[in-house]
């Protein structure tokens, strides 16, 4: 789906919510509406599979777009003693499923008003749960080591996401009155050593600092510390739990190093901290012989397959190359994107020295200095078509997916592609790199469940297979995968 880029046009309502644009060149078009009051909408089917608008010359289309009203949640956090508490911020996160399982989101927050009020809004229909964080900072400087501090809380009460009680919201409720009320407990004090920091170059105004997170999952306790220039450090205030203690660099922060330590009731010393070697990456960014566009300002991303701290982003100048001051060795998935990149080109080939990938996954090693990042406009297309009554079987959450035929289970999930929808109700997927895959359609189906290995052997079957090469267009039939068919699957593997 590609709309051209400096193409956007803007349009207001009238009382009635009608809108008209006129004199639109022939292409394809994504709609989107906001309001204030409610979510900013883009225009999509029943399942909520955007529906691109493809206009030929002289074509009209007719389509209404739904808003949905936007819901909100507000309350109070109160102290160990149920009085107002001012010194804390609050998290709130969105019960999803990804990549088959069922986790956390962070889905907003903020601080807390004078009076210990909250209220965070913005927030489409779902299950929610509510963090309170009280300030490390203002509990250090207030309390001595030997008193207790104020703990973080779930709502109600709860030390962990699983002793919280979820909130169900429907769109457009405004929940109003609840409240979370912080603990008291004991805090204790690590202390350590970080070597190595000779080989890690510190560029200007690129600090260093150390951390203590939290391996209990989304949402967990984190604490910052000090580090010395001789690369002593410690970290206060830190609540029983396990943690990772690391050493980070720069803005957003790169992380050099981490070890688990276990808290239980007594303070951690002689924690040793080893920084990684790091070394800067030189690249460029080019499009396929005979292509052409934009190669300005385009993100160019490392996103870590280790560790998500080590995941880099960074832009293009205006002759295509981007650097990075601080890369660890490891796997990463190269990603770029830009106004017209995913919606004209895919990512054909990444060379890293003599090396080619023609995936996004690539390794990267402590020798490795250069990197080109190819991008071509001659990706696959895929028409999708099915049976009227099969179409009506996607009316509620269904989905139609492209998923490359692979045991990888991490080229499963990122390399997948999803239908678009256009006005007239058919589905097309569009910039389909060359391979194998297998296109399914599913009445109900978690994120990416695919990417489990036991459900992809048993749905793979169910697939159509097909095969694509540079700039070929194919049409598929597809039936679609109900959800009474994998009911049983997705119950034994916990996806429910």
């Amino acid at each position: 789906m590609y709309v051209p880029p400096g193409d956007s046009h803007p349009a207001a309502t009238d009382e009635q919510g009608r809108f008209v644009f006129e004199n639109l060149k022939p292409g394809s078009y994504r709609l989107e509406g906001e309001h204030a009051g409610f979510i900013q909408s883009l225009l999509a089917d029943a399942t909520g599979t955007p529906v691109i608008l493809r206009l030929a010359a002289g074509e009209t289309a007719d389509v209404t777009l739904k808003l949905t009203p936007q819901a909100a949640i507000s309350g109070r956090v109160l102290d160990s003693d149920g009085n107002a508490w001012v010194h804390a911020n609050l998290e709130v996160y969105r019960s999803v499923f990804s990549r088959g399982k069922r986790g956390l989101q962070t889905k907003g927050g903020g601080e807390i008003d004078d009076q210990g009020h909250f209220r965070v809004a913005g927030l489409p229909a779902g299950t929610y749960y509510v963090k309170a964080h009280p300030s490390a900072e203002w509990e250090r400087a207030h309390r001595s080591a030997s008193e207790s501090h104020l703990q973080s809380a779930w709502y109600p009460d709860s030390l962990d996401a699983e002793g919280s009680t979820p909130i169900v919201l429907s769109p457009g409720q405004d929940l109003s009155g609840i409240e979370i009320r912080l603990r008291r407990g004991a805090t204790y004090r690590i202390r350590g050593t970080v070597s190595g920091l000779d080989s890690v170059p510190n560029p200007s105004g690129r600090a260093r600092s150390v951390w203590a997170s939290s391996t209990s999952g989304p949402g967990g306790n984190a604490y910052s510390g000090y580090l010395s220039p001789s690369g002593s450090f410690e970290i206060q205030g830190v609540a029983s739990g396990e943690y990772d203690v690391g050493l980070a660099q720069g803005m957003p922060p790169v992380g050099l190093g981490h070890v688990k330590v276990r808290i239980d009731d007594r303070d951690a010393d002689d924690v040793s901290i080893e920084a990684a070697r790091v070394q800067p990456l030189k690249g460029a960014l080019r499009f396929q012989e005979n292509e052409g566009g934009p190669i300005s300002g385009l993100l160019i991303g490392f996103i870590s397959l280790d560790s998500q701290d080590r995941s880099r982003q960074t832009y293009t100048r205006a002759d295509g190359s981007f650097d990075f001051q601080l890369v660890l060795p490891g796997r990463y998935r190269v990603i770029a994107n830009g106004g017209f990149i995913g919606q004209r080109y895919y990512l054909k080939l990444v060379r890293i020295e003599d090396r080619e990938s023609r995936g996004s996954i690539v390794s990267l090693t402590e020798a490795d200095s250069s990197i080109e990042v190819v991008l071509s406009a001659e990706g696959g297309r895929v028409a999708v078509n099915m049976k009227q009554e099969d179409t009506a079987a996607l009316a509620s959450a269904g989905k139609v997916v492209l998923i490359p035929d692979i045991d990888s289970a991490e080229e499963r999930g990122y390399g997948t592609l999803t239908a678009v929808r256009d006005q007239n109700g058919g589905f097309s997927i569009e910039n389909i790199a060359p391979g194998a895959y297998r296109l399914l359609a599913f009445e109900n189906v978690p994120d990416e469940a695919w990417v489990d290995p036991e459900f992809w052997k048993e749905i793979r079957s169910k697939g159509a297979e097909l095969s694509i090469s540079e700039g070929e267009s194919k049409t598929v039939e597809a039936t679609p995968v109900l959800r009474s068919e994998i009911a049983g699957l997705l119950s034994r593997l916990g996806m429910e």
